[in-house]
């Protein structure tokens, strides 16, 4: 059988409802140690996302269903990488390959990610893309965070 194709497109409001249906999953907030956000913070928070020009967002498409996000973005004085994968299709890939596309669209190095330390499949899919530990740090519980081990990620 042949895989539906995994494509990045700029992520637009119309993909926000979409968005914020896949972070109310449970499982998956679990697993990324991330508490949902409220709707009214979820729309404030994407309003700043499209609007700020030092963030790329794309949407991942597999096929043509919207299956996820991922972005880049301004820490402090470094750049990151974040993304979100529907659990309905996790298994499939689709970060790894949502990855890889997305360092060749923001070609800056390094690039850095943050992953929950018990998130084995989003670090399986960073190093699938030639991203490095560099590090694991315990990680304090915020309004938007839950306390857990993290480990951090470099692509030089």
């Amino acid at each position: 059988m042949k895989r539906a194709p995994v494509t990045l497109r700029p992520a637009n409001a119309s993909d926000i409802e979409i968005f914020y249906t896949h972070q109310l999953d449970s499982v998956s907030t679990d697993l990324a140690k991330v508490y949902a956000r409220s709707r009214e913070a979820f729309d404030a928070h994407w309003d700043a996302i499209l609007s700020n020009p030092n963030t790329i967002a794309r949407t991942i498409l597999y096929g043509d269903e919207v299956v996820g996000l991922i972005n880049t973005f301004p820490v402090k004085d470094e750049r990151h990488i974040g993304y979100w994968i529907d659990r309905a299709h996790w298994g499939r890939g689709i970060a790894s390959c949502a990855i890889a596309r997305m360092v060749e669209v923001d070609p800056p190095r390094p690039l850095h990610a943050v992953v929950a330390i018990d998130n084995v499949g989003s670090m399986k899919a960073l190093e699938r893309s030639g991203f490095v530990r560099i590090g694991e740090e315990h990680s304090g519980e915020t309004e938007r965070y839950m306390a857990c081990v993290v480990v951090r990620f470099e692509l030089r």
